[in-house]
């Protein structure tokens, strides 16, 4: 699909951008598979150690934690470029982090590869 809606920011997932009512960023691969697997487990908290084995690639229980951090706070740098004010990613201290917000159904195939764990949140595609 050519765009994903996250409450006011749109993923233009062909051309790795984000959009909102103040601009557009574009994101770098890994902020994309990094958003792409928080945006499938929708609902749910997705720890460190989740990310790091499925965007990352790292074996069960390796890869340092900060590098996830550095990588949410860049991401979340672009998002808040775009839509001040907006949370899009909420942390919980030491557990993981979380899509914020309003999104819904389907979910993008570039992500079907993963199921969601939670039903509860939505991720919306528009052509």
């Amino acid at each position: 699909p050519p765009t994903v809606t996250i409450g006011p920011v749109t993923l233009h997932t062909e051309e790795c951008r984000v959009q909102g009512p103040a601009g557009s960023a574009y994101l770098t691969a890994v902020e994309m598979r990094l958003l792409g697997h928080i945006l499938v487990r929708r609902g749910a908290m997705v720890s460190s150690a989740e990310l790091l084995e499925s965007v990352w690639g790292h074996e069960k229980g390796g890869g340092p934690p900060a590098i996830v951090r550095a990588h949410i706070r860049n991401l979340r740098a672009k998002l808040r470029l775009v839509s001040p004010g907006t949370e899009i990613i909420r942390t919980f201290p030491r557990r993981g982090y979380a899509i914020v917000g309003e999104t819904q159904p389907p979910v993008p195939p570039m992500f079907a590869r993963e199921a969601p764990s939670a039903a509860n949140g939505r991720v919306a595609i528009t052509h």
